[in-house]
């Protein structure tokens, strides 16, 4: 779904219950759907140079996650239950406003997750 200049990311995307590797690439969306919460299989899910103003708070069914990309220059908070992520291996935030003091949360929490940021891999 990369590159597709969509602005709305649709439901129908998250619905694929095989789908382990899931990229929006290069769009317009502002707004994830709370349904991707639902994806139980996911286990990458790259999100680069969407405009999207935050994640879903709710992690949901997210917990085979192992990578996240997520590079913009919009950049957000971390949700709270992002840190519930524990299989979580591979944080790019790389283009983005992630503080220093975000990333050593990060690394507190999550010590088994290599980040990804402007400060080089941590």
């Amino acid at each position: 779904m990369d590159f597709n200049q969509i602005t709305e990311l649709p439901n129908i995307a998250f619905r694929f219950g095989e789908r382990t590797n899931l990229s929006i690439n290069s769009n317009r969306g502002e707004v994830l759907p709370e349904l991707i919460t639902e994806s139980s299989n996911i286990y990458r899910l790259s999100l680069a140079y969407n405009p999207l103003r935050k994640l879903p708070e709710e992690r949901g069914n997210l917990h085979q996650l192992r990578a996240l990309i997520r590079a913009n220059k919009e950049g957000e908070e971390l949700p709270k239950s992002f840190y519930d992520l524990h299989r979580l291996i591979e944080l790019d935030r790389r283009g983005t406003n992630l503080s220093r003091a975000q990333v050593e949360e990060v690394k507190e929490k999550l010590p088994n997750c290599k980040i990804w940021s402007d400060y080089d891999l941590i």
